[in-house]
């Protein structure tokens, strides 16, 4: 057996080499900004983090967002807010913060596992800088997974340090930074079954109360899972329970094949086929995964490592599979890049452990060999998350290089229409729109995005069809009721309009495109002083809307 090519670096060394290539690979991120899906609900859009008070306080830790229970996560909306506004380059910064601690919690982790220097500093630079996990951090919405990410792995090292050195205070923070990561996001739930897999890999201490101590981890981990299915109650279900799993095993599968080739990474990916066993992108997969499952078992007769690895992924990826095959209005998605934040760092340690072992089983030309490929390999997965994390600097950028790829998928489709409209480039919108009604017929949202395009670029009759054709679909739908209310005003049937809208604003009293209609119809009747006060609640709601601004300016000018 050959040594180590290299002798190992000091620790601090090695710190420092994460912290230098995470900060090189999103040096960009603080020039992004909001992304226009999930990030104006979640920030510049929520009246509960828009200020700090008691009751902002009270209501972000007893209600849902509106299906996710993650009061830490806004929480920490709500603070940077107060200090800094709607400023998205904030936003970016902590959640690079929050993936930089993430990798050293990574390396701080497999120290416990491995001796070998190389492994655990493998591991986190792969973690760090692997383009599947630029979603999560380049998305100012998934800082729920990022927190979350963070307590479970502080909470997972102190574990292991009350295992190693047997200090019970080790163990009281283990399950408190547990409860904090079930409070940013309920993906944590995982983290009992986690320690089962710790239990077997590391030698302790005995303990009278070793089971005891595990149950104090299911405890609040049932509780929260409790809670977390009451926010999803609303949830529109789609599936049987065999195409869930079908889709699941395809959602698994595309993760293994996505982290070793990440190559066309999107925020979603939809189920465009049918959901059947025999069909190629569902067999094959589940063929593939009882294959791993099967080595994963055997290779226990050789040693823990890689069957701790493979439960790692299995287990941590568990909770979030019921999300994967969720189905809204008809559209139905697979997989999700942010899902696999945690699981990855199975495979990252299993990779770091092969190639470790490659290192010590080859003569001296190998090892040369294996160390400029090892080093190629994470440089160019470093290259392309910092190339993707530049498309996600811009939303509309980020959706043409999205519908590029996945011309037949839905989401891209409508939120690059909604991103040409906010520019008032309604000619490049309209067909993104007809292409979704096309694949969605009887889904409300894309339809009415398509009625308000009709009806600016002068079809108004046709825009007001198929506004009343979204609204007979979904009675609820706010947007249907906002753009049919300015197509009357077009029409000069202002009664309609207002009726519209009062209707409208009963329902979502602080939505800002509703206001700003508002404004829209009294600045028409010479109303300025409510126009004013309309727009001005309206951007109380959403500050980045450049329409509301403009319109704004003009009353400001008019009066």
């Amino acid at each position: 057996m050959n040594s180590y090519p290299v002798a190992m670096p000091r620790i601090w060394l090695q710190i420092t080499a994460i912290i230098a290539i995470t900060i090189a690979v999103y040096m960009n991120a603080p020039q992004g900004q909001f992304m226009n899906i999930d990030d104006n609900l979640l920030v510049y859009n929520n009246p509960k983090v828009q200020e700090l008070n008691l009751a902002n306080l009270k209501e972000i830790f007893t209600t849902f967002d509106p299906e996710l229970y993650i009061p830490f996560t806004l929480l920490s909306y709500q603070l940077e807010y107060h200090f800094a506004g709607e400023n998205p380059s904030v936003f970016h910064a902590t959640n690079v913060v929050l993936h930089l601690l993430n990798a050293l919690l990574v390396f701080a982790l497999i120290r416990f596992f491995s001796k070998k220097w190389f492994v655990p500093f493998t591991a986190a630079v792969l973690f760090a800088i692997h383009p599947i996990n630029t979603e999560t951090v380049m998305w100012i919405s998934a800082r729920k997974d990022l927190l979350s990410t963070f307590f479970f792995l502080g909470s997972l090292v102190m574990y292991c340090r009350f295992k190693t050195l047997g200090t019970r205070h080790s163990l009281y923070g283990s399950l408190g930074l547990f409860v904090c990561a079930l409070m940013s996001k309920i993906i944590a739930v995982s983290l009992p079954l986690v320690l089962l897999l710790i239990d077997d890999m590391l030698p302790s201490k005995e303990h009278a109360d070793s089971k005891l101590h595990l149950w104090a981890f299911g405890i609040p981990a049932l509780l929260f899972l409790g809670v977390g299915m009451m926010g999803k109650k609303l949830t529109i279900f789609v599936l049987g329970y065999f195409e869930s799993i079908l889709l699941a095993c395809k959602g698994v599968y595309f993760y293994f094949a996505k982290i070793l080739i990440p190559t066309d990474l999107s925020l979603a990916y939809e189920q465009i086929t049918p959901i059947e066993l025999l069909q190629q992108d569902f067999l094959f997969p589940v063929l593939i995964l009882i294959a791993v499952a099967v080595i994963a078992i055997a290779s226990r007769a050789f040693g823990k490592t890689f069957s701790f690895c493979m439960m790692w992924f299995a287990l941590t990826l568990l909770p979030n599979l019921g999300n994967a095959v969720k189905g809204i209005e008809g559209s139905i998605y697979f997989a999700s890049d942010r899902y696999v934040y945690i699981p990855s760092i199975g495979i990252f340690f299993a990779v770091a452990c092969g190639v470790a072992w490659l290192l010590e089983e080859s003569s001296q030309k190998k090892q040369v060999a294996i160390s400029i490929a090892t080093i190629f390999v994470i440089g160019t997965y470093g290259l392309m998350a910092r190339n993707y994390s530049i498309e996600w600097l811009n939303p509309k950028r980020y959706h043409e290089r999205t519908v590029k790829i996945y011309p037949e998928s839905l989401l891209p489709r409508v939120l690059l229409g909604m991103s040409y409209v906010r520019e008032e480039k309604n000619e490049e919108a309209l067909p993104h729109f007809q292409k979704a009604v096309e694949r969605k017929p009887n889904y409300a949202n894309p339809l009415a995005h398509l009625g308000l395009t009709l009806v600016k670029i002068g079809e108004v009759d046709r825009g007001i069809a198929a506004l009343e054709e979204a609204l007979e679909m979904n009675a609820t739908h706010s947007y249907s009721h906002v753009y049919l209310s300015y197509a009357y005003i077009l029409k000069d049937n202002r009664a309609k309009s207002r009726e519209l809208l009062d209707t409208a604003l009963a329902k979502k009293p602080e939505n800002p495109k509703i206001l700003q209609m508002y404004g829209v119809l009294e600045h028409g009747i010479g109303n300025l002083e409510e126009a004013e006060n309309y727009y001005r609640r309206s951007l109380s709601f959403d500050p980045t809307s450049i329409q509301a601004k403009a319109a704004l300016a003009k009353v400001l000018r008019d009066k």
